[in-house]
């Protein structure tokens, strides 16, 4: 397999992600992708790392705007160092304000905040009242 193929499966596993429209950031494949060209099967230490990256990445739209050009390449040079010598990526915590929630339309549009919420929200494994599992396919598509 190769890498973007190990970085979208890690993604598949992980966060349920289907396509590359559920990520927050497109690019965020591109950064992984770094990562597994150096290592196909990530420790558990290298894994935990991946995750924080994921979501303090996500959350603080590193891979959007003005954020893209600062941050993709030190990013895929942090993830190099990560697979080869197992060194953490150091990225800062973010958490989101309230009044940043408030601006996004979680049901149309593109923003990271808004991709990132729909994955917390998957990730929980919604139900209907009936108990059924809530399908992505039947909730998100240009219809429903």
């Amino acid at each position: 397999m190769n890498a973007r193929s190990l970085a979208m499966e890690f993604l598949r596993r992980e966060y349920g992600v289907s396509k590359l429209s559920d990520l927050p950031s497109q690019t965020m494949l591109t950064v992984l992708s770094v990562f597994f060209y150096y290592k196909n099967r990530p420790t558990n230490i290298q894994l935990e790392e991946l995750k924080r990256w994921f979501w303090r990445s996500s959350l603080s739209s590193r891979y959007i705007g003005s954020g893209y050009n600062e941050n993709i390449g030190a990013d895929s040079s942090a993830m190099v160092d990560l697979a080869i010598r197992g060194n953490k990526l150091n990225l800062p915590k973010r958490i989101p304000s309230f009044s940043e929630f408030e601006k996004v339309d979680l049901n149309t549009g593109r923003s990271t905040l808004r991709n990132s919420v729909k994955q917390l929200l998957w990730l929980q494994e919604p139900i209907w009242i009936n108990g059924n599992k809530v399908k992505r396919e039947d909730v998100e598509t240009g219809t429903k």
